[in-house]
Parts: structure tokens; C-alpha cells; sequence
């Protein structure tokens, strides 16, 4: 079998060469013409948009890295599409030849991701086999408990061995309960998500005791700081990979759930660059809500 794909593909070879190289050839020009046209014209659109957000970092910063990401896109689809052209008039007249010759790449083709069809198989039978969203070496937390950052260290047939980033220890997992799970990623490592979670009663000043915390927050949102160009590689990585990049600015959301008449959850959810884990106790008791803490009155204005 080896003998006549080697042998077909040298067939098939002399036959292009004799007879279609000059027009391959031709067609590569046009092909790469059309090509810089394209780029030369999306640089000149992504430069203009670059310039006016000039003083706006993060706006600059994605748009620099959606410029980069464009441009392999780009890059690809000319490839894909001047290879297919040029399968497609080989076809044309060598369709006997080339036949087995596709036969032939088919089956390495299967024999090279005997793997991923092993895992594909187990998850429609088994339903214990993991997506392509979830690799070796992935940064994650569970939504359920978004404080533990967790990372992928090596994907089994039926379970995952995972590293707890906090306490350092190794926990393995069963991959029909991971996939079940909601999962947070985390493809920049530079990039920590913190949440505090409180429980307060509907008597307590809640106007009041968001106010000071803002205050905080705000200053812990000011000191995150990160140098772009050091981080400049992985956002265009995660841009090619997943076609989007996490909110680069670090910020902060508060939300209120009435639990019932009597209770209010507070969640506080931050987005900051490398924390410190070793401080969640001391900022979790600074942030908790105390009865005792004299909150400013918020006087509510009724509007008319």
C-alpha cells in the first residue's frame, strides 16, 4: 500500500510539473497580488483606528493585537485558498491518480489523531472524554468556587490530574464531572478574578457601607498595574486560539441578591493582575461588613 501512494504521488508529480506548473505559477502571482492589496488595506484601516485611540492604552493595546490576529486570518485564508485552486485543476485531469494518492493521506491523516478520535468515541459512548476547550497546562477555577486557581497538568482517558495554584496540592477529577461543571478560565496568568461574598441583614446600611468600599476598591482597581508589551504575545495567543482576549482594565463589579425579607447577599467580584493569594484572609476581613462600623448616611433623593 506504502509502494503505490509513494508511487502514485511521484505519478502525479511529473504529471503537474509537465502540464499545469506555468499556470500554478501565474495563478501564485495573482494570488499574492490580491494578497498584499488586501493587508496593505487593512493596515491602512487598523492604523487609522490605532492613531485616533492613541491615547486611550487599552483601546490601543486590543487593537494592535486584533491587527495581528487579522493579518495571520488573512494570511491563512489566501493559503487555503490558492492550494485549493491548485488541487482543484490537478483533479481536473489526474483524478485517477490522485484517488488513491487521497486514499492513501486519508488513512495517516486517521492513524496521526488516533487520539482525538480515541477521546471522541469515549465521550459519545462513555461521555468521560474532554472537549478541546480544556488542555495540559490550562489555568482555570470552578465557578462554583472562583477563589481556588486550578491548572490542567495531565488529561487521562477517564480522569484529569489538576494542581490546586493555592495550596499546592495535586487532585485528580473525574472527566464526565468536568465537563459537566461550569469552568472559568484564565488564559492570561498575569490576570487574577478575586470574589467576597457577604451576608447581611435588610436592616444593615447597605448604601452606606458601599460607599467606603468603593473607596477601596478603587485604590486596590489604581495600584494593578501591568506592562503591556510584556503580556503583548499572550493576548495575541489567546486572540488566534479562542477569537476573543479577557477585559484587559482591571475593574470591579458589586452585586446585591435579596436573599429574603431578612437577608442580602453581596457579592463583590475584582479583576486585578498578580495578586497576591496570600492576602485574601486579611482583604476578606477588610472588606466584611461590620455593624459596628459607623457608615456614612446616604440621604435619598426623591426624583419628581
Amino acid at each position: 500500500m506504502i509502494n503505490n501512494l509513494l508511487y502514485g504521488i511521484e505519478t502525479l508529480l511529473t504529471n503537474f510539473t509537465g502540464r499545469h506548473l506555468s499556470f500554478v505559477v501565474m495563478m501564485l502571482f495573482v494570488f499574492l497580488i490580491a494578497y498584499y492589496i488586501h493587508r496593505y488595506l487593512l493596515g491602512k484601516k487598523f492604523k487609522l483606528r490605532i492613531a485616533e485611540a492613541n491615547t486611550q492604552k487599552f483601546k490601543k493595546f486590543n487593537l494592535e493585537t486584533e491587527y495581528m490576529v487579522k493579518k495571520k486570518m488573512l494570511k491563512n485564508s489566501y493559503l487555503i485558498l490558492y492550494l485549493s485552486a491548485a488541487v482543484l485543476i490537478v483533479l481536473r485531469d489526474n483524478i485517477n491518480l490522485l484517488m488513491p494518492v487521497l486514499s492513501g493521506l486519508v488513512l495517516v491523516f486517521i492513524f496521526a489523531i488516533r487520539e482525538l478520535l480515541n477521546n471522541f468515541i469515549l465521550g459519545v459512548f462513555f461521555k468521560s472524554s474532554l472537549t478541546t476547550t480544556v488542555s495540559e497546562g490550562m489555568i482555570f477555577s470552578f465557578a462554583d468556587a472562583p477563589n481556588n486557581v486550578l491548572e490542567v497538568v495531565k488529561i487521562n482517558l477517564f480522569k484529569t490530574i489538576i494542581k490546586n495554584k493555592t495550596s499546592g496540592r495535586l487532585e485528580s477529577i473525574e472527566n464526565n464531572e468536568l465537563n459537566k461543571r461550569q469552568l472559568i478560565h484564565r488564559p492570561l496568568r498575569e490576570q487574577d478574578y478575586i470574589s467576597f461574598r457577604y451576608i447581611v441583614g435588610s436592616a444593615f446600611n447597605i448604601e452606606g457601607y458601599i460607599f467606603n468600599l468603593r473607596k477601596d476598591l478603587d485604590e486596590m482597581v489604581r495600584s494593578s498595574k501591568i506592562e503591556f508589551e510584556a503580556i503583548k504575545n499572550s493576548i495575541y495567543l489567546i486572540k488566534s486560539r479562542f477569537g476573543h482576549s479577557p477585559h484587559l482594565k482591571p475593574f470591579y463589579k458589586i452585586d446585591l441578591k435579596y436573599l429574603n425579607k431578612n437577608e442580602i447577599e453581596i457579592n463583590i467580584e475584582l479583576t486585578i493582575y498578580n495578586y497576591e493569594h496570600s492576602n485574601y484572609l486579611k482583604d476578606f476581613l477588610k472588606f466584611k461588613p461590620s455593624l459596628k462600623e459607623p457608615y456614612v448616611k446616604i440621604k435619598k433623593v426623591a426624583h419628581t
